[in-house]
């Protein structure tokens, strides 16, 4: 019974996320979206704003409600850069993103041209080889999910613009610049696995969840067990319904982004052969020397074992074995 009630919690969570992205896109889309400022009634002053701004710059998920509240009662018109700025500024953890997310669905529904100036700099900004933007790693990976969860919600509708950040990602070279390339890889392997479905194409990761009562003790009739399965039942059947609505990327782009996501782990798995082949040549080195019977302080390749390290310890090199190799097989 723990099982079915476990996974009904999970349904439940599911469907509430997804409910509350649907309403967000919903929102974001509509053709009125633009018409309800009354600018006149807003305060447009430079100490307001400036206020604003400063605060913009702090975003977090702390601060949420507040800023929604003085976006309401601020006309930001003429600062729309400004707040794009400080958006992208913001040193953002996954904690904050959904409320950025918000904070920015609530700029996109009264500045028209806000979105576009916000979508540009966080692709900017998430691209490790743009020359304009000295991101830190924490700030790349805040703006490149923001970046996927704006799409989501309709913000922007251009897939185009994910899909040409995704592909910059994966054209860092390993044999040029392997620490851009492992910052890279990194960031592909955190949306390939949060955007395994709407992105890839590939099974829901709420399978165990939605197949858990077929595994369910049968033999437990108990009134508690059929109460567990009722709540089940309509748990699954609300995620089912919500599931059906949600946001997916178009065939095309999906097969793109499948694709590109798995050329990069092929380059990072043959980058890895590479690196261990050369600490073999570089151990057998230490054992002629050994038995030559020379000094023991060896002469050895720092450089090629601290690259190996890295590159085998990154978490983005698991997590794209999961979704590659023993997931759904992209190959």
């Amino acid at each position: 019974m723990f099982a079915i009630q476990s996974a009904s919690v999970q349904l439940k969570e599911a469907s509430f996320e997804l409910q509350r992205k649907r309403e967000l896109r919903v929102s974001n889309t509509t053709p009125a979206k633009y018409g309800s400022l009354d600018s006149k009634a807003l305060d447009s002053s430079v100490k307001r704003n400036s206020a604003l701004i400063k605060k913009l710059r702090q975003l977090s998920d702390e601060s949420k409600e507040s800023l929604l509240s003085d976006i309401q009662k601020t006309n930001q018109s003429k600062y729309v850069s400004e707040a794009v700025a400080a958006i992208t500024d913001a040193s953002l953890k996954s904690k904050d993103i959904n409320a950025a997310v918000q904070i920015c669905c609530a700029l996109h529904q009264r500045y028209p041209d806000f979105h576009t100036e916000l979508v540009a700099a966080l692709a900017r900004t998430c691209t490790p080889k743009a020359e304009d933007e000295k991101a830190s790693a924490l700030k790349r990976r805040s703006a490149f999910k923001l970046l996927t969860e704006l799409l989501v919600v309709g913000v922007y509708q251009e897939p185009a613009v994910l899909v040409n950040a995704v592909k910059t990602l994966a054209s860092v070279d390993f044999v040029r610049d392997k620490d851009a390339a492992q910052a890279a890889l990194s960031l592909l392997a955190s949306f390939a696995k949060g955007g395994r479905q709407d992105m890839l194409g590939l099974a829901s990761p709420m399978v165990s969840a939605l197949s858990v009562e077929d595994s369910a003790e049968g033999a437990d009739d108990s009134a508690a067990v059929s109460e567990a399965r009722k709540a089940f039942a309509a748990a699954k059947q609300t995620y089912m319904e919500e599931a059906q609505l949600r946001f997916r990327m178009p065939d095309a782009q999906q097969q793109e982004l499948h694709q590109v996501i798995l050329t990069a782990f092929q380059a990072a798995c043959k980058q890895l052969e590479q690196d261990h082949a050369g600490l073999i040549e570089v151990d057998k080195e230490n054992a002629r020397v050994l038995n030559n019977r020379q000094a023991p302080d060896i002469v050895y390749n720092i450089k090629i074992c601290e690259l190996a390290h890295g590159i085998i310890s990154q978490p983005s090199v698991n997590a794209l074995l999961v979704v590659t190799g023993d997931g759904d097989h992209l190959c």
